[in-house]
């Protein structure tokens, strides 16, 4: 079916040889097609689930939050031990009104995007951070945004640190 999607969502656990690290969750931006645009990363779980309350009014439960360490523990049986991101998103039920999570669509055990933007948010120490990626320049001129691409590059990067939405809520 087709689902009206609220928010892409990006879970990590974060392993090495198997041992446990830490977890986080991003917001991944994708356009129409899917292709990742970019994404906002928080300091901490809690943070995020706090950050997708107030913007989406989605509460993630304990059950929900359970359930990607079920799907990690899985691909842990099947001898994964490096790092596993569980692609999810949030939609809007059309019969019902609610959001719901939708918390399997892909899983990709590999480096990803939510990595680095996890670790920009680490290495700026900063409670919320977004990252956008674009062939363009329209983040150049816009309050708050700087660019972390070099030159002459094919696309251009993109960070906001700390910074407030304005939703009209």
């Amino acid at each position: 079916p087709v689902y009206q999607r609220i928010c892409d969502l990006g879970y990590t656990y974060v392993q090495s040889n198997g041992v446990h690290q830490s977890e986080f969750l991003v917001l991944n931006f994708n356009n129409e097609k899917g292709s990742f645009k970019g994404g906002m990363g928080f300091d901490s779980m809690q943070s995020a689930y706090d950050y997708i309350e107030s913007e989406f009014n989605f509460k993630f439960t304990q059950e929900l939050k359970s359930n990607y360490i079920k799907i990690v523990n899985v691909y842990k049986e099947m001898g994964a031990n490096e790092n596993i991101q569980i692609d999810s998103f949030i939609y809007k039920d059309e019969e019902t009104n609610e959001l719901k999570l939708y918390q399997l669509v892909e899983v990709n055990y590999r480096k990803t995007m939510g990595l680095v933007i996890n670790s920009l948010c680490e290495h700026y120490q900063a409670s919320k951070i977004e990252f956008r990626v674009t062939h363009t320049s329209q983040y150049e001129n816009q309050l708050g945004w700087k660019k972390i691409s070099p030159p002459d590059n094919k696309f251009n990067s993109y960070i906001k640190i700390n910074f407030s939405i304005v939703t009209g809520k």
